[in-house]
């Protein structure tokens, strides 16, 4: 007995003229998944340089005797860049995100997952690389051999490739298909949202571009320092698999539970001012690390409970061009108030001022939205 299944939406008397269209089922898995695992290796060799940032200010300044203001300046045009449509890092973050989209569905959100772990490798990896590197054979030779490391980008890529996808006809309506409006812009939860992505940013990057050069000031060793870029790399990863149960189990508090971690992000680099000692280094970069990952996670689980499903990939593209304007001046502006006061400590009380900010712009919207249902009939013959 063969069953045939049509799906119509219902619709009102005006839109009677619907427009059947073919709508791509994706594989939800198979070559998907060596897919992801290449996604995960693009990004943690992608963000390499931004996770070694810190050691490698401190060995140019004792080099070449550059300003670290002027320093910070560059490494967050580089992170700017990355988030506004620039070159480099930009091709391949924003593919690797819609190359997965190309494989996955209802299991994206793990998928997603799993790629983004590379980030958090990155900072396991490739501090301690770089201090190593910079050690042994200087700057110039060291920055070949990592250009030779990330050439390895292009294995990644290789892997991608076209899917041929099965296909079916869903009958939809003309004005549901044609509407795409930016009526979500004017939401006042989503309008929030991008200020807390622009202040979140402005702080982010603080402790990888700064913490060695403290650390270096008060006699800690810079390749000490960063071993503990390990421990806080593992915490990330367990960070957002922590961050994800939870939001998985009151997914309705999803902004609460984010600014939570905001605001212990921000609190944890009080600790700095007061370390001298290199076990004390250790203890911020593991609590840093543990309520990082929790923040980025929940950067992209918020939005999901402040904008509708179908504005979802145009919101988070509004708010990366506000992360990278974030990041663009975070750092700098940071270096300019060490600069200025003459207090070494300034960038983390400034950090902590900005996260606590964050925190609670986005304390009010703390449930879902109400999602608007459709009605939906299934006939089987």
């Amino acid at each position: 007995m063969v069953f045939k299944k049509t799906l119509k939406l219902s619709t009102t008397d005006n839109d009677k003229s619907d427009n059947i269209v073919k709508h791509q089922i994706k594989p939800d898995g198979g070559w998907g998944w060596i897919v992801t695992c290449a996604m995960c290796l693009c990004l943690c060799l992608s963000t390499a340089l931004r996770s070694s940032m810190g050691i490698l200010y401190t060995h140019m300044i004792d080099e070449f005797g550059f300003d670290l203001t002027m320093l910070s300046l560059l490494g967050s045009i580089n992170g700017a860049l990355s988030y506004t449509g620039g070159l480099g890092n930009a091709l391949t973050y924003v593919t690797g995100v819609v190359a997965i989209d190309a494989y996955f569905d209802k299991k994206k959100t793990i998928a997603v997952s799993l790629a983004t772990t590379g980030i958090s490798l990155s900072r396991i990896i490739f501090p301690s690389t770089m201090e190593f590197l910079l050690s042994k054979y200087g700057f110039s030779d060291a920055m070949m051999i990592f250009s030779a490391i990330l050439l390895n980008l292009v294995v990644c890529g290789v892997v991608v490739f076209p899917q041929r996808l099965a296909s079916q006809k869903v009958v939809t309506s003309k004005s549901e298909k044609l509407e795409k409006d930016m009526a979500f812009c004017k939401n006042l939860g989503f309008i929030l949202y991008v200020l807390a992505s622009f202040l979140y940013c402005l702080g982010v990057l603080l402790p990888v571009g700064f913490i060695p050069e403290t650390a270096s000031s008060r006699g800690v060793s810079v390749a000490s320092v960063s071993l503990t870029f390990v421990g806080s790399g593992i915490m990330d990863i367990l960070g957002r698999i922590i961050f994800g149960i939870i939001a998985h189990r009151y997914s309705f508090y999803v902004c609460k539970i984010w600014s939570a971690c905001l605001a212990g992000f921000g609190l944890s680099m009080l600790i700095v001012p007061f370390s001298n000692q290199l076990y004390q280094f250790v203890l911020f970069n593991l609590l840093n690390g543990l309520l990082n990952g929790g923040v980025n996670l929940g950067y992209a689980l918020a939005i999901k409970s402040i904008t509708e499903p179908k504005y979802y990939s145009r919101g988070i593209s509004m708010s990366l061009v506000m992360q990278g304007l974030g990041l663009l001046a975070g750092n700098p502006l940071a270096a300019y108030l060490q600069e200025v006061t003459g207090n070494r400590n300034a960038p983390y009380y400034f950090g902590t001022i900005i996260f606590l900010m964050t925190a609670l712009v986005l304390l009010p919207f703390s449930g879902s939205i109400q999602r608007e249902e459709k009605t939906i009939e299934i006939k089987v013959s």
